[in-house]
């Protein structure tokens, strides 16, 4: 069994000791084997906990500059699971990603995106959210090409609701980024609303769909949002998926 999680931690808030305790407990109910933090800090400021190693972050960021501690995105795997970063050429500072080895399974190759939102100074409106997912999913495949042993993975804040929901991301946005997904052999196990709140899913996590088998196929979950002094400690629910069996895909026929 395998699981993974994704969780916005709104970093744009001061990380005061009783909010972390509230990040710590909860990270530490889900017990992932991977877990992607988005619009996070750097190093060691949020850790899961004890027994993982910070495998990969996002670089500098040019809208983060004023708080240098902050970063889009981190990526921690447990201790005992070998792994190796992988480079990207573009979009450093909203990307990060990792090669890892899971006894049992095929290697996976995990990629950690924030894509941009509607006001996103650097990608505004519709049209730079398009322009961001292009330019990320060239990245996409000339990672899957260097690393074509690998499972591929991408999950984190998308921005965009898939399907596509008013106020949620464009109907653009969704167009591009659903072709993007298909380009890739990605399926998304998040579309939808979240469970707990009605609200669409704009994080999400997605997989080679390949290697999936039924009867195996991976459980969603989300988590309640811990109240530290009777506020949300984050505005994103947090998102798992746990995989009972992955497999290599076998090329589709041409």
């Amino acid at each position: 069994m395998i699981k993974i999680a994704t969780w916005n931690v709104e970093s744009v808030r001061r990380l005061s000791a009783d909010r972390k305790a509230a990040f710590y407990e909860a990270m530490e109910q889900q017990n992932a084997d991977l877990w992607f933090l988005t619009e996070t800090w750097v190093e060691s400021s949020l850790k899961p906990y004890s027994n993982y190693t910070l495998a990969a972050q996002s670089e500098y960021a040019e809208d983060l500059a004023s708080s240098p501690e902050r970063c889009w995105v981190s990526i921690w795997v447990r201790n005992d699971m070998e792994h190796t970063r992988v480079e990207f050429q573009l979009q450093q500072d909203r990307m990060a990603g990792v090669r890892v080895e899971i006894p049992d399974h095929p290697p996976v190759v995990v990629v950690g995106t924030v894509l941009p939102w509607f006001s996103d100074k650097l990608w505004p409106g519709a049209d730079g959210f398009c322009a961001a997912v292009a330019e990320q999913s060239s990245e996409w495949t000339r990672v899957q090409r260097q690393q074509d042993d690998c499972i591929f993975l991408v999950a984190g804040d998308f921005n965009q609701s898939l399907p596509w929901v008013s106020r949620y991301g464009s109907e653009g946005g969704e167009l591009v980024l659903s072709a993007a997904l298909r380009h890739h052999d990605l399926l998304c196990l998040t579309s939808g609303q979240e469970k707990m709140t009605g609200k669409p899913r704009i994080d999400h996590i997605c997989i080679t769909w390949r290697s999936l088998q039924s009867p195996y196929l991976p459980l969603v979950s989300e988590w309640a949002v811990p109240l530290v002094n009777g506020k949300r400690i984050t505005d994103h629910v947090g998102i798992a998926a746990e995989f009972p069996v992955l497999t290599f895909p076998s090329p589709v026929a041409k």
